[in-house]
C-alpha cells in the first residue's frame, strides 16, 4: 500500500513547456533508477472542430476556464471549465480586449494574465478585466516561453534578432520590470552562423523555482541549467544530452520534463510525447508517452497541465486538458 508522501499529483510544478526531439531520440538510462510510475490522464478535450489555427499558449483562470491563444486566427478563445464549450474571449484588432497575433498567455501572481501580443502585452486582472496594454519589451518573434516574476515582471526566454546594438542578441533570457522596461539579459544563444537556427534553438521554456531561482532548459544543445536567482547568478547545469528537456520543479526538488518525439519521414513511428520525472542531478526516475504531438504550455492551480496537440486524421489543433500522477514503481524501495 502506498504512503501518502509518496503517492501525489502534481499540484506544485511552476511551470512547464516543450521542445522537439530529432529523429534518433533516445532516453538512456539505467532501469534501476526508475523507481517511479508516471500516469498521465486526459481529463478533458475541445469537441467538435474547436476551429483553432495555430494554439500558441494556454492558461487557466482560478474559476476554471482557459484562454488558448491563436497565433494564425488572432484571437483568444475561452474554454468553459468542463471543456465542453469554447467562445471568444478577446478578438481580432487593436481596440481593448483585441489581439494581433496573441503568442503567448501565462499566469501573473496576481492572479490574472499576461497576454503577449505582437504590438502589446496585455495585463488582465483576476476578473479578467484588462487593467492596460504595455509595449511588447522585445520586438522579436514569438518568444521561447514566458515566466512571470513574483514582483509582476517576466522572464523572457527568446533569442532576439532585432538589436541594433546586438547586446540582447547574444542572450536567450531576459528580465523585465512591472512595467516592461528591461533589467537584463544572460544565458547565451545558440552559437550558428544562419539567424533562423540561432532563433529556432534558443530560447526554450523557463521557470521560476519555489527558492526564487530559474530553470532553464536549452533545445540545442539539449540541457537544463539552474540559476540561483532571477538575475543569472551562479548556474549550475543539470542535464545535458540527447534527452530534449522542459523546465519544472516538484516539491520534492524532481525536475518534470516534456519531450516530443518527432520521427523521421518513412520511419514508419508515430509521434509521441514523453513525460521524464528528472532529479535534480539528472538521472531519470520515471517516464510514460504519449501517442500524440502535443504542446505542453503550463500547469493549472489545480494540478493538471494544459496542452494542445496537433490530430493527423482530422487535420485539426485541439485543446485538452491532463493529469498526471507519479507514483513508486512497484518493486522498487519507494513501493515497500
Amino acid at each position: 500500500m502506498l504512503t501518502p508522501g509518496w503517492r501525489f499529483v502534481l499540484r506544485t510544478v511552476v511551470a512547464t513547456g516543450m521542445a522537439f526531439a530529432p529523429v534518433g531520440f533516445g532516453v538512456a538510462a539505467a532501469q534501476e533508477r526508475e523507481v517511479l510510475e508516471v500516469v498521465v490522464t486526459e481529463v478533458w478535450s475541445t469537441p467538435g472542430d474547436p476551429g483553432f489555427g495555430y494554439p500558441r499558449g494556454m492558461a487557466q483562470w482560478p474559476d476554471g476556464a482557459v484562454w488558448v491563444g491563436d497565433h494564425l486566427v488572432s484571437e483568444v478563445s475561452e474554454i468553459s471549465p468542463d471543456g465542453s464549450r469554447t467562445s471568444v474571449a478577446l478578438r481580432d484588432g487593436d481596440g481593448p480586449r483585441e489581439v494581433r497575433f496573441a503568442t503567448r498567455i501565462v499566469p501573473r501572481p496576481s492572479g490574472g494574465m499576461f497576454v503577449w501580443d505582437r504590438k502589446r502585452v496585455g495585463l488582465f486582472g483576476p476578473g479578467k478585466k484588462l487593467e492596460r496594454y504595455r509595449p511588447p519589451p522585445l520586438k522579436s518573434p514569438p518568444p521561447g516561453n514566458l515566466a512571470a516574476t513574483p514582483d509582476g515582471g517576466l522572464i523572457v526566454s527568446s533569442s532576439y534578432d532585432y538589436d541594433p546594438n546586438h547586446k540582447l542578441s547574444r542572450f536567450a533570457v531576459h528580465r523585465f520590470d512591472r512595467q516592461m522596461r528591461h533589467k537584463k539579459s544572460w544565458h547565451p544563444v545558440a552559437r550558428h552562423k544562419e539567424w533562423d537556427t540561432v532563433r529556432y534553438t534558443s530560447g526554450g521554456p523557463v521557470a521560476v523555482t519555489r527558492d526564487g531561482g530559474l530553470l532553464v532548459s536549452d533545445r540545442a544543445p539539449f540541457r537544463i541549467t539552474r540559476y540561483a536567482d532571477l538575475d543569472g547568478n551562479d548556474p549550475r547545469l543539470v542535464v545535458e544530452d540527447e534527452r530534449i528537456v522542459s523546465s519544472a520543479e516538484l516539491d520534492d526538488g524532481n525536475i518534470l520534463n516534456v519531450v516530443s518525439f518527432v520521427p523521421g519521414k518513412g520511419s514508419g513511428e508515430r509521434y509521441q510525447t514523453i513525460w521524464l520525472v528528472l532529479s535534480p542531478d539528472g538521472a531519470i526516475l520515471g517516464r510514460t508517452s504519449v501517442v500524440r504531438q502535443m504542446e505542453v504550455w503550463c500547469a493549472t492551480p489545480d494540478g493538471a497541465f494544459l496542452a494542445t496537440y496537433w490530430d493527423g486524421p482530422t487535420q485539426q489543433h485541439f485543446a485538452a486538458k491532463f493529469e498526471v500522477e507519479i507514483v513508486p514503481k512497484e518493486g522498487s524501495p519507494a513501493a515497500n
